[in-house]
């Protein structure tokens, strides 16, 4: 069997290493798009965390645990779009305030997952982050915010890079499949 003549033809070849030359170029740009976009939601998550916990903590250097006990006990029950969960800990170790599970009791920054208090708490298991830091007094208080529409929009955007990325490929090669036979048309005779 012969190899068709639009397949080893130079015009042929030349829109195909152009295609894909595209496809890579858009791939990449869609994969940079992709990181851009995940790294500005987890910082911005990381930020709301933060600004919560100053709060808190100017709550006590103000007026003193008790008051950062009610004010946690007040921010647990008020209803806001960022819905933060909180956990205090006094420094021999017993509960003060928060719903958070005693695993969460860490300095720093870290993640873990909870029962989504949507689903009073016998629902499905929901990642959280958060950053727990000592108090003057020894007293440990962590802040932690649901991560779970945040996991979703980047394996959201992970799927739609693949996918486009796949998309273009082919688009371009039919570019170039298409083009192939209306340069080689006038170089048969």
């Amino acid at each position: 069997m012969q190899t068709p003549r639009l397949l080893v033809s130079g015009a042929f070849r030349f829109a195909i290493a152009l295609a894909l030359v595209f496809a890579l170029g858009a791939v990449a740009l869609l994969a940079i798009v992709e990181h851009s976009v995940s790294a500005y939601a987890v910082e911005a998550a990381g930020d709301g965390i933060l600004a919560e916990h100053d709060v808190l903590v100017s709550e006590f250097e103000t007026s003193g645990r008790a008051a950062l006990v009610l004010a946690i006990n007040r921010h647990a029950r008020a209803v806001r779009e960022d819905q933060f969960h909180y956990l205090l800990f006094d420094s021999a170790g017993a509960r003060l305030a928060g719903s958070l599970p005693a695993a969460a009791a860490r300095t720093g920054w870290h993640e873990f997952q909870v029962l989504d208090p949507d689903q009073g708490g016998s629902g499905r298991s929901v990642p959280v982050r958060a950053f727990g830091s000592r108090l003057t007094d020894g007293t440990l208080l962590v802040v932690a915010n649901d991560v779970s529409d945040l996991q979703d929009l980047r394996t959201g955007l992970r799927a739609s890079t693949v996918a486009f990325g796949v998309l273009i490929s082919l688009l371009a090669l039919a570019g170039g499949w298409w083009s192939a036979p209306c340069s080689c048309a006038g170089s048969i005779r």
